[in-house]
């Protein structure tokens, strides 16, 4: 492991140029957090011991992604920070943006929309749905917030800005230690909204340490981190042990640190086909992922008729590829260039 400084972050190339296999990691990444989405619509009840235990263990191998986010959006964050910058404001009005439009969409958008609206037509769904959704607000604004999917982006935004104090008080290697020792307090009563604000908080500090450090490793460490940490974890799982009750916290911020490093060690992968390009509406995808998978999900398992299949496979790539089509439609009709894009700016590893 290499451990040289940059010369300041202010110094990095902030052009638009790529950094293929970065980007082609975001597509896996994306995938991944589809995948676990629909397993949620699987009908595990009718499942074999055998299916169950199939899907038991892609859902650990599927943990790295989210800490995975977390981790280059604090190290591409950092590498285009400066004293003076703009940058967390840009970032902030951005995503916040992005946050409340889709909170409004998530809010009228009901769990099964094509029954919905065929039993109780259109308005009449959207009316009882945003209802529900205002109430459950009232009840409780911080859970509905946080709710799945769009706690990323909220766990997002408040990490860095936080990270930004950090750097702008050159503290920023002293972040991690705070949030372990926040994380080990919160423990003691452990809730979802805590568990997700300390994950965004470390591994973007983790994403940033490594921006300031140049911390790089070889591409077979990186590849022997993963497959170390993936194993660990089925295992700890497997035993019912999990650091501080939380499951993130076992081994899958290894795990995604190591598939960071790997892009790092990889800068080329993908280079030649259309994964960098699809990585760069990875954002979009995961904001519209949601509503799609649950506009398919029943009619897909009707119509194949093998749930397993459906859920594991099929439905996935299918809610993958469709957002993928109407991100890049949606670009393309407001004239939106790819330098406005979520990217992972090319980087040299030193």
């Amino acid at each position: 492991m290499r451990f040289s400084r940059h010369q300041g972050v202010s110094g990095f190339d902030s052009q638009t140029s790529r950094q293929a296999g970065m980007d082609t990691l975001r597509v896996l990444a994306m995938l991944t957090v589809v995948a676990i989405h629909t397993n949620f619509e699987l009908p595990t009840e009718s499942f074999t011991t055998a299916h169950r235990a199939i899907v038991w263990v892609l859902q650990q191998c599927y943990s790295w992604a989210v800490p995975f986010f977390f981790i280059v959006s604090g190290y591409f964050f950092t590498r285009g920070w400066h004293p003076g910058s703009k940058t967390v404001r840009r970032y902030v009005i951005r995503l916040v943006s992005l946050l409340l439009v889709w909170h409004i969409i998530d809010a009228c958008a009901p769990h099964n929309p094509l029954a919905d609206i065929e039993e109780y037509g259109f308005i009449r769904t959207l009316y009882w749905q945003g209802r529900t959704s205002w109430n459950q607000f009232i009840d409780h604004p911080l859970a509905y917030l946080f709710r799945p999917h769009l706690w990323f982006i909220l766990s997002l935004i408040i990490a860095l800005c936080i990270q930004n104090v950090f750097l702008h008080l050159r503290l920023t290697w002293i972040s991690i230690p705070i949030t372990v020792v926040l994380i080990a307090i919160y423990a003691q009563s452990p809730s979802e909204v805590s568990d997700r604000i300390l994950l965004g908080l470390l591994c973007v500090g983790i994403g940033s340490l490594c921006a300031l450090r140049s911390l790089s490793i070889s591409f077979f460490a990186a590849l022997a981190t993963v497959c170390i940490a993936a194993v660990v974890e089925i295992l700890l799982v497997t035993a019912g042990l999990s650091l501080w009750g939380f499951p993130y916290y076992t081994c899958a911020i290894v795990f995604a640190l190591g598939m960071f490093f790997l892009g790092l060690a990889w800068p080329n992968l993908g280079k030649d086909t259309i994964l960098p390009r699809i990585g760069r509406l990875t954002l979009g995808v995961y904001l519209c992922h949601m509503p799609l998978i649950k506009i398919l999900s029943a009619p897909l398992s009707f119509y194949l008729g093998q749930p397993f299949f459906v859920g594991i496979v099929v439905l996935p790539i299918v809610v993958f590829g469709g957002c993928v089509i109407l991100v890049w439609t949606f670009t393309v009709l407001l004239g939106t260039s790819r330098e406005k894009l979520p990217i992972a700016r090319t980087v040299s590893v030193n």
